[in-house]
């Protein structure tokens, strides 16, 4: 499953940001996107998935258009972990997981399964039963991840999603074997 960016620009106000982007990203590949603050990163990832339509050029999954992929395709093939999280409310690290499981119909049972292999995967299923909005930056940041995880994406779209783990946890997250065959796309 391929994402490709051909052609790609993109003005936000009158000033132009992407300017005739090229880009494929595959499972199983890294791919990093480096520049300062401001250089378009956010923009390009945004217009990788489908939230900002690009003045110009196409992006496709798969050889396919993205906007002729419904949303529960899209949300099926790829994952994204923001920046920032915007989630505020008083649910158990568990259920704010969970809520990654939404494009899937297995059940509540498997679905129950499935989350706590995905805490585990990121050393986070010591932090099940506790309150979301009590954890700290980095904890937040290790339930992204396993939520992301958890929906089996082709893709995995990384907006400086590890910028508040400590040094050690990130490494050991980014070497796993599970997730290396999944982790592509780090902006």
């Amino acid at each position: 499953m391929t994402l490709a960016a051909h052609n790609v620009s993109l003005r936000l106000s009158a000033a132009p940001l992407l300017a005739d982007i090229q880009l494929e990203v595959r499972p199983g590949e890294i791919t990093t996107v480096l520049g300062p603050n401001g250089a378009g990163k956010t923009s390009l990832l945004r217009v990788l998935v489908g939230e900002l339509a690009p003045d110009t050029g196409t992006v496709t999954l798969n050889g396919r258009e993205l906007g002729r992929w419904s949303s529960i395709e899209r949300a099926r093939s790829l994952a994204v972990l923001p920046q920032h999280s915007l989630l505020d409310f008083p649910f158990t690290a568990a259920e704010v997981v969970m809520l990654g499981r939404t494009p899937h119909d297995t059940g509540t049972a498997q679905d129950r399964d499935i989350v706590a292999q995905a805490l585990k995967a990121v050393d986070g299923d010591y932090l099940a039963g506790r309150i979301y909005t009590q954890l700290s930056g980095g904890e937040k940041q290790r339930l992204s991840i396993a939520r992301a995880l958890l929906r089996n994406p082709h893709l995995l779209l990384f907006d400086e999603a590890t910028s508040a783990l400590d040094s050690i946890t990130e490494e050991e997250i980014k070497n796993r074997r599970d997730m290396r065959d999944t982790l592509t796309f780090t902006i």
